[in-house]
């Protein structure tokens, strides 16, 4: 049986290799407080193992526990206490009930490690404020953190495992929650998912998201970092479609402006879309809502398919409530960036009131009035101005 107020760093050069790596990055304002108990059963001396020291290393044992009143420091993050049982036997470390604590949130944790393989698994149940992880965080990772600001800090429950020396070996399943904090400056009141990582792939698994009176769920979100992509499964959408865009990034966001629902619109969505750019982006849309506003075009109501296609943009089954009558049809959007757009669209259209039609289309003095149906194609046409149009039309006018 043993207790101590040494300092651990002193003893370095007796420990294992992964024990001392360990130990190394921590530090402490005071020496932490160790009892316990230990045991070592002797090699035979007449037949000595050639690598006895690492023989003579396997046959330890270590029960005890570690306290820290003031608090450590780990790679630069600190915490205010810190405590756990140690168990160490035949190369395995354990710290079954490790907790530590910050004003404001906890971290509790049970650690166990192979020396041998230096393969590693936790178990984590976390209420920390996760900014307060930085001064350990990578560039990638920091990038991601700061896109965040918190209120309140998330919860989180873990189970990780890997290896300690290739992180590329991490990987993780659990559950997170997360209330009241902002993403890209996106408010959101609050998100439940279960999660999971591996081989650089993150996994949202029934996600759900709510801002306002406003809620988005998911079967399944994937993000594949080495691909740069984000999977939709099932998503559904009750939010602000311009709210989503600027969570996803400004390459969404210059892809969709064009297009903008005065109230959300109830969305089913399923597809890729691309962490950077336009061209990997292959993402299904049913939408059905308004009032909606197009270039010149106002309508209070408007339902259809969307397929959005790298730089292909194509409406179908359109349906819509369009200046006092009804019209349906279908269009076709080439984006060229930083260029105008090309585009074809067919519409039929019956009962429509002419003045305010004419109105949002041209800006003509004239005060036409009456109601048109009939059919219109335009066949090639550019956003730069109405005279682009070219087509054929059979209307009947009253």
């Amino acid at each position: 049986k043993f207790s101590s107020d040494l300092e651990p760093h002193t003893l370095a050069p007796l420990l294992a290799e992964m024990a001392a790596e360990w130990l190394a990055p921590l530090t402490w304002p005071q020496p932490p407080e160790l009892t316990g108990e230990v045991s070592l059963v002797m090699p035979p001396w007449t037949n000595r193992p050639p690598d006895w020291q690492a023989d003579l290393q396997s046959r330890v044992q270590l029960q005890g526990e570690c306290n820290l009143k003031q608090g450590l420091t780990y790679r630069n993050v600190s915490f205010s206490a810190a405590r756990s049982h140690v168990i160490y036997s035949n190369g395995f470390w354990r710290l079954p009930d490790l907790t530590l604590t910050q004003p404001g949130g906890r971290l509790e944790a049970a650690l166990e490690t192979d020396q041998r393989t230096k393969d590693f698994s936790a178990r984590v149940l976390s209420t920390l404020d996760v900014r307060v992880l930085r001064p350990a965080l990578g560039k990638e990772a920091l990038s991601v953190l700061d896109l965040f600001t918190f209120t309140v800090p998330p919860m989180l429950e873990a189970e990780i495992h890997g290896r300690s020396d290739d992180l590329n070996t991490l990987g993780a399943q659990g559950h997170a929650s997360l209330t009241n904090f902002t993403f890209r400056d996106q408010a959101i009141s609050g998100v439940q998912t279960a999660v999971s990582y591996t081989n650089r792939f993150l996994l949202f698994t029934a996600p759900r998201v709510q801002r306002g009176a406003g809620q988005a769920t998911a079967d399944a979100v994937g993000v594949d970092f080495v691909g740069e992509k984000i999977y939709l499964t099932n998503a559904f959408s009750t939010v602000e479609p311009m709210v989503i865009a600027r969570v996803i990034g400004a390459h969404i966001v210059r892809a969709v402006e064009a297009y903008r629902f005065d109230q959300p619109p109830v969305a089913h969505v399923h597809g890729i879309i691309p962490l950077h750019g336009e061209d990997e982006a292959d993402l299904h849309f049913d939408l059905a809502g308004g009032p909606f506003n197009w270039w010149r075009f106002h309508v209070p109501e408007v339902s259809g398919h969307v397929h959005w296609l790298g730089q292909h943009l194509g409406l179908s089954g359109m349906q819509m409530k369009f200046y006092g009558g009804h019209a349906e049809g279908f269009a076709e959007f080439n984006f060229h960036p930083g260029k105008p757009t090309d585009y074809l669209f067919v519409v039929t259209t019956t009962n429509t009131y002419l003045q305010p039609l004419m109105a949002d289309l041209f800006t003509s003095t004239n005060h036409l009035r009456g109601t048109l149906s009939g059919n219109l194609f335009v066949t090639n046409a550019n956003t730069t101005s109405l005279q682009t149009w070219n087509g054929f039309v059979s209307l009947q006018l009253h």
